[in-house]
C-alpha cells in the first residue's frame, strides 16, 4: 500500500518539471547514502529518553536501553565487552547493496528492513545481562524470576501492554474469562490453513491472561514415558518441586456452589467416573468434591484455576512472578519488578543477532523497537498487495526497496540489548512466534531461510516442524433463564473428569496408538458471558472453511457489537433488536468440552516472503485423533441427555435456543445480502451496516 500511494516518487508524470525530477532523484540518493553510512545519518535515542515508561509503575530503565551508557562496572571493561563492541561494529560495517534485492528478485520484507536498520544501534558502552527473555508468558515469567532470585540480571520483553483494569479489564478477573479471546486489546487471532481460528495472548502474562485459566498437573507416568521413549532426562522430584512452587503462587480452587455443578457431578457418576476421595459405584459422595491439582485417572474432582475467588476472582496470570512482593490485584496495578529484573512492555523483539566467529553460532544480542499496531494483527492472513506486471517487476522491486528505505527513516528507533559472555537469550514467545522470530534471525530449516532471502545462520531442520495443538471438542446446551440468573460470575471447570472409554482399555498406556480406547478429559464452561469468546471470536457456530469470509466476519462483528449493549440499548438499534433472542441464548450457553489428551496429528509453522505466518495444524489428521474426538462427543451427548440435567437446560422445541441462534444468524445474512447481488460484500455496504450500531461498541468491519 505504501508503494502504491507514493509511486509518484519513482514514476513522475509527464507534467512534472525538471526541477521536481531533480528533487526526487536527490531524495532517493540521500536515502541510499543514509543507509550506506548509518553513523553519519542515524541518531540514537533510548526508550527512556524518548518514548516514556515502558512498564506500568516502572521507569523504562536506562539499563535496558543499549543506547544509554551504563555506570562503570567491571563487566563493561572486560574483554567480553570489547569483543561485543567489535561484533556490533562488524555488523554495522558490513554494508550491502541497496539495489541488489530488486535485481536478484529477492524483495526484502518490512521486518527485514527494520532488522538491517537496527544494526546501526548501539555505539556507546551498554549494560550486559545474564539472560534476555523474549516473552512474558507462562514460560518466560517463572524462568525470569528463578534466574533473578539466583542473582542473575534478567531483561524481559513483552510486546503487549501491562495488565490494568483501565486498559485490559478482560485480562484481570473471572468476569473476563470467557470474553478474553474476543477482546482485541489482549488477544491476537491465528487463522490456521484449515480455517480454524485460534488465539494467542498479546498482553503481559501471555496466554495465561487470555485463556480460561484451568490448572492440572501432569501425571508422573507421562514424564517417565518421555524419558524412555525420547531420551529426555526429566527428574520427577525436581518437577514436583517446580510444580508446587508454581501452584502455591497462582492456583486457587474454583467454587462449587450451584445446581449445575451438582448436575455435572451426577452425570460423571452415572457414566462410571469415580468421585475423588470416594469409591467406584458409590453415588453418595461428598459435595463439594475434594480438590486436586493433579490429573486423576478414572475420577472426577474439584479443579484448580488461576482465578482467586477470595480476591474478587482476580486472575493470577504469569506476570505476577515478575512482581516484587506480590500481594494481590493491587500489586499488578502498581507494578514493581522484583530485584534483578528489567521489564520492557510494548516493545517487540525483531530478531536475534548471532556471533558466528566460533565453531557454532552463539546468540549475543536482540534488536527491538516499540510495538506497532501492525505487529499485532491477525496471523495467517495474507496481506493485500498490488502485484506488478512481469514487464515492470524489475523496476517495481527497485522502487519498492527505495521507498522502504525512505519510510524506514520515519520508523520507530531500533535498539540493541546484549548478554554477557556466558549469558543466554531465551525464546519464550510460544510455539508459533518463537519459531517465527528465529526464522527472521536466520535460524531454521535451510529451505525456509532461503525462501525468505536471508543469510543462513544455523540450519535447524526440525524448527517449526511437528507442531501440535490440543483441539477442543465442545458439546453445548442452553441453561434455562431461571438457572442462568443464579450466576453472578462465569464458572470455568469447577469439576473435571478423566476416564478411558472404548471396547478394550485393559492395557492402554501413554503414547499408545489404538482405536479401541480413548482417554477422555472433560471440562466445562457456563455462566454469564462464559462462551462469548468461543462463539464470537472462534466463530464456533460456523464450519471452519466459512469462518474467515468477509460475510461471516461482518455477521460476527455485528453479533459481538450488539452483545456489548444493554437490553434497553438493543431495543433502540434495529439490527440488535433482530438479534435480541439469539444474544440471550448465546449468554445462556453451557458447554462440556473434551480435549484430545495425546494429539497424534502433527503440523508445521512457516513464514512466507511477504511476512505471512502460515500455521498448518492438521487437526484430526491422525485416525486416532479423529476417533478420540468422536468418542469425546459421544460421551458428552450421553451425559447431557441423561437425567442429571433435567430442569436445568432448555428443552427442544420451536422456540429453543438452537432455533433462535439459527434464526438470528439468517436474519443478519438476509439484511447484509438483500441489497447485494453477490455474496461478497462491498466496503460501502459493510460500512452502512456498521453505522446502525454505535461506533463505541462495534469495531470497523474492514
Amino acid at each position: 500500500m505504501v508503494v502504491r500511494s507514493h509511486s509518484c516518487l519513482l514514476l513522475p508524470s509527464r507534467r512534472r518539471r525538471p526541477a521536481s525530477r531533480l528533487l526526487v532523484c536527490s531524495v532517493c540518493a540521500w536515502v541510499f547514502l543514509s543507509q550506506q553510512f548509518p553513523v553519519v545519518f542515524s541518531a540514537s535515542v533510548s526508550p527512556s529518553e524518548n518514548d516514556g515508561p515502558a512498564a506500568s509503575g516502572t521507569d523504562a530503565s536506562p539499563s535496558a536501553s543499549p543506547e544509554r551508557g551504563s555506570e562503570p562496572e567491571n563487566v563493561a571493561a572486560d574483554s567480553w565487552s570489547n569483543s561485543l563492541s567489535q561484533f556490533v561494529s562488524a555488523l554495522r560495517a558490513s554494508t550491502w547493496d541497496v539495489l541488489r534485492s530488486g535485481v536478484e528478485g529477492t524483495t526484502r520484507m518490512h521486518f527485514h528492513e527494520r532488522h538491517v536498520e537496527g544494526i546501526e544501534g548501539a555505539r556507546r558502552p551498554q549494560e550486559l545481562f545474564d539472560y534476555i527473555v523474549v516473552g512474558a508468558g507462562a514460560a518466560g515469567c517463572p524462568f525470569a524470576r528463578t534466574m533473578a532470585d539466583a542473582g542473575k540480571r534478567v531483561l524481559v520483553f513483552e510486546r503487549g501492554h501491562a495488565r490494568s483494569r483501565t486498559q485490559t479489564p478482560a485480562a484481570m478477573d473471572l468476569d473476563g474469562a470467557g470474553r478474553g479471546i474476543n477482546d482485541e486489546k489482549i488477544s491476537q487471532p491465528v487463522i490456521t490453513a484449515q480455517g480454524v481460528r485460534t488465539h494467542i495472548g498479546k498482553v503481559m502474562g501471555g496466554g495465561t491472561s487470555v485463556n480460561v485459566g484451568i490448572m492440572i498437573r501432569e501425571l508422573d507416568e507421562y514424564f517417565h514415558f518421555l524419558n524412555e521413549k525420547y531420551g529426555h532426562s526429566w527428574d520427577i522430584q525436581t518437577l514436583h518441586k517446580a510444580s508446587s512452587w508454581i501452584e502455591e503462587r497462582v492456583s486457587c480452587p474454583m467454587p462449587q456452589e450451584n445446581d449445575f455443578s451438582r448436575a455435572i457431578c451426577r452425570s460423571f457418576s452415572n457414566q462410571g467416573f469415580i468421585p475423588h476421595g470416594g469409591v467406584a459405584g458409590n453415588t453418595n459422595y461428598t459435595y463439594p468434591i475434594p480438590v486436586s491439582p493433579e490429573l486423576r485417572y478414572g475420577e472426577f474432582w474439584g479443579a484448580m484455576s488461576l482465578f482467586n475467588s477470595s480476591d474478587s476472582g482476580f486472575r493470577n496470570a504469569a506476570d505476577i512472578f515478575l512482581i516484587d512482593n506480590f500481594s494481590g490485584a493491587e500489586s499488578v496495578e502498581n507494578f514493581k519488578p522484583a530485584k534483578n529484573i528489567e521489564l520492557l512492555t510494548d516493545y517487540i523483539v525483531l530478531k536475534v543477532l548471532f556471533d558466528k566467529s566460533g565453531t557454532r553460532p552463539r546468540a549475543r544480542c536482540v534488536n527491538y523497537r516499540r510495538t506497532q499496531e501492525s505487529d499485532l494483527t491477525t496471523l495467517g492472513e495474507s496481506p493485500r498487495r498490488r502485484r506488478p506486471s512481469d514487464a515492470g517487476s524489475h523496476f517495481w522491486a527497485i522502487g519498492q526497496t527505495l521507498l522502504s528505505r525512505f519510510w524506514s527513516l520515519f520508523s520507530p528507533q531500533v535498539y540493541h540489548a546484549c548478554v554477557k559472555k556466558n549469558g543466554e537469550i531465551v525464546m519464550a514467545s510460544g510455539a508459533i512466534l518463537s519459531a517465527v522470530n528465529l526464522f527472521k534471525s536466520g535460524v531454521g530449516p535451510k529451505a525456509q531461510i532461503e525462501k525468505l532471502g536471508l543469510p543462513l545462520v544455523l540450519d535447524v531442520p526440525q524448527l517449526g516442524q511437528r507442531f501440535s495443538d490440543r483441539i477442543v471438542v465442545p458439546v453445548g446446551v442452553f441453561l434455562t433463564q431461571r438457572q442462568q440468573q443464579t450466576f453472578s460470575k462465569p464458572r470455568i471447570s469447577d469439576v473435571i473428569g478423566f476416564k478411558a472409554f472404548g471396547p478394550d482399555c485393559s492395557d492402554f498406556k501413554i503414547g499408545a496408538h489404538s482405536l479401541k480406547c480413548t482417554q477422555v478429559i472433560v471440562e466445562t464452561m457456563y455462566g454469564p458471558h462464559a462462551m462469548d469468546g468461543p462463539i464470537y471470536a472462534a466463530r464456533a457456530l460456523v464450519p471452519p472453511h466459512l469462518r474467515n469470509t468477509r460475510l461471516v466476519e461482518a455477521i460476527f462483528q455485528v453479533f459481538s457489537g450488539c452483545t456489548q449493549l444493554s437490553k434497553k440499548e438493543r431495543l433502540l438499534q434495529p439490527v440488535c433488536f433482530l438479534l435480541r433472542r439469539a444474544i440471550d441464548c448465546a449468554s445462556r450457553t453451557a458447554v462440556q468440552f473434551s480435549f484430545i489428551s495425546e494429539p497424534k496429528s502433527r503440523g508445521s509453522v512457516s513464514l512466507e516472503r511477504d511476512g505471512t505466518v502460515k500455521v498448518e495444524a492438521n487437526y484430526l489428521d491422525d485416525p486416532q485423533d479423529f476417533f478420540d474426538a468422536v468418542r469425546g462427543v459421544q460421551t458428552a451427548i450421553e451425559r447431557v441427555n441423561g437425567d442429571a440435567f433435567r430442569g436445568l437446560i432448555d428443552s427442544v422445541g420451536r422456540t429453543a435456543c438452537p432455533v433462535m441462534l439459527l434464526d438470528g444468524f439468517l436474519q443478519i445474512v438476509t439484511r447484509l445480502l438483500q441489497e447485494t447481488s453477490s455474496p461478497s460484500l462491498t466496503p460501502a455496504h459493510l460500512e452502512q451496516v456498521r453505522r446502525r450500531i454505535p461506533s463505541n461498541t462495534l469495531p470497523h468491519l474492514l
